[in-house]
């Protein structure tokens, strides 16, 4: 019925998605850039695994939309402020860009790699509902 491998899909895009978050940390720490450019392999599979789950019917589109809105605005901040620092660029991002990593865009008042992840729970359906 699609519960099952909507558990696992999400299971998996949890463990991408820390993943991605660890390289770009890796990245800044050993000051990398071609480990930052390899960071986008995981954030292509992430949004691969956000795609390809259409096709399970317990999923909506809805959901799995606003999900890929989540991952791309954190993918381009954390991808964006890693490089700066990879580089020694240390200036702080624009002020709308603060306001949008901080939450306070969407008046969530979570990060965007918070708002993500909790996305990414989400789609794993509760059985027995």
């Amino acid at each position: 019925t699609g519960y099952a491998p909507a558990i696992n899909t999400s299971r998996e895009m949890d463990r991408v998605l820390v993943a991605f978050q660890r390289s770009l940390q890796d990245a800044v720490a050993s000051r990398d850039s071609l480990m930052l450019e390899q960071s986008g392999l995981l954030a292509a599979q992430f949004r691969a695994m956000a795609d390809s789950s259409r096709a399970n019917p317990v999923r909506s589109a809805a959901a799995i939309d606003s999900l890929n809105a989540s991952f791309g605005a954190y993918e381009t901040l954390a991808v964006a402020s890693a490089r700066r620092l990879v580089t020694g660029d240390e200036t702080m991002i624009d002020d709308a860009a603060k306001r949008q990593w901080h939450g306070e865009a969407r008046g969530r008042g979570k990060t965007e790699k918070d708002a993500c992840a909790d996305e990414v729970k989400a789609m794993a359906p509760e059985i027995g509902r």
